[in-house]
This record gives C-alpha cells, sequence and structure tokens, in this order.
C-alpha cells in the first residue's frame, strides 16, 4: 500500500522534510520512494507541493499520514477535518466511552417513547386514515378528470380528420 508522508532530510537540529509517495512497509530513512510530491522546512515555514500530483496519487489509492492530512488541509487541497495526531489519555478515552453509551441510551429511550406515542395515539391513526382516504379520493377525481379530457381530444381528433378527409375528397 502506498502512503504520501515526510522524509527527513537536512542537518542535525536543522529539519528539512520531502513530501513523499512510499511503500508503508518501506522505512522512513531509506531513502527509496516511488515519486517526490514537495518538500517543507518547519523553520522557515516554506512549503512548495505539487498539488496535482498528490490528487492524482490520492485518485490511485494512496493514503496519506496524519501530518501530512492536516498539511494538506491546512493549505486547502484537500477538505476534511485535522487528524489528532497524539493519542488519548486513558481518562479521555473512558470519558468518550461513556458519553457514546449515554448518547445511544438517549437514542433509544427517544426511539422508544416516539413508538409509545404513535401507539397510544387512537385519534392522530384516526385523523391521519381520513387524510388518506381524502388523497386518495382527490387522486382518482383528477385521474378521471384526465381520463375526460384525453377522451374529449380524441372526440376532437377525430372529427378534425374527417373535415380533412372532406376537404380533400371536394378537391379531387
Amino acid at each position: 500500500m502506498l502512503i504520501i508522508r515526510l522524509f527527513r532530510t537536512g542537518k542535525k537540529r536543522q529539519p528539512f522534510y520531502k513530501i513523499v509517495v512510499t511503500d508503508k512497509r518501506n522505512a522512513a530513512s531509506k531513502g527509496r520512494f516511488v515519486d517526490e510530491v514537495g518538500h517543507y522546512n518547519p523553520i522557515t515555514k516554506e512549503k512548495k507541493i505539487d498539488k496535482e500530483k498528490i490528487l492524482e496519487w490520492i485518485k490511485n489509492g494512496a493514503q496519506c499520514s496524519d501530518t501530512i492530512n492536516n498539511l494538506l488541509i491546512k493549505e486547502g487541497i484537500i477538505k476534511g477535518k485535522k487528524i489528532s495526531k497524539h493519542g488519548l489519555s486513558k481518562k479521555k478515552k473512558e470519558d468518550e466511552k461513556e458519553e457514546t453509551k449515554q448518547s445511544q441510551d438517549k437514542k433509544e429511550d427517544t426511539k422508544e417513547e416516539v413508538a409509545e406515542v404513535k401507539e397510544t395515539s387512537p385519534e392522530d391513526s384516526a385523523k391521519e386514515e381520513a387524510k388518506e382516504e381524502a388523497k386518495e379520493e382527490a387522486k382518482e377525481e383528477a385521474k378521471e378528470e384526465a381520463l375526460d379530457d384525453a377522451e374529449g381530444k380524441t372526440e376532437e381528433i377525430k372529427q378534425e380528420e374527417k373535415q380533412e378527409e372532406k376537404q380533400e375528397e371536394k378537391q379531387e
């Protein structure tokens, strides 16, 4: 699988990164990569990114590392949310799990309440049935009117054809 990531070059305490497309299994320090699509200097904040190449590689299935994904979003090349590069602490993970459980419980409770309300209101169901019957009657009336109009048009067309035939006979 291909990945777009940073390849560090430069001196000690003077980092300079190439943005490269490489196989995910290759070590970042080996220097074996498929394509170079830009560079980034974190000291001077200089960035040169080849947008067309990156979009082409992404279309072909290359994945972005978290850092590159955030960099591309910041530059406006791709859209989406930034990815957190650092893991959450155990306490925050537990808090998130509890929040998701609570939100799921709330959703289930609201679904049950809605179901109960629908079941316990016979007056509403009678009103809905009456509305549906009225809609069906209106549809039937519209169909009948359309048929009547169509029949009237066919009669008019037949009369016009008869008149044309009579005129042709007179001309001959």
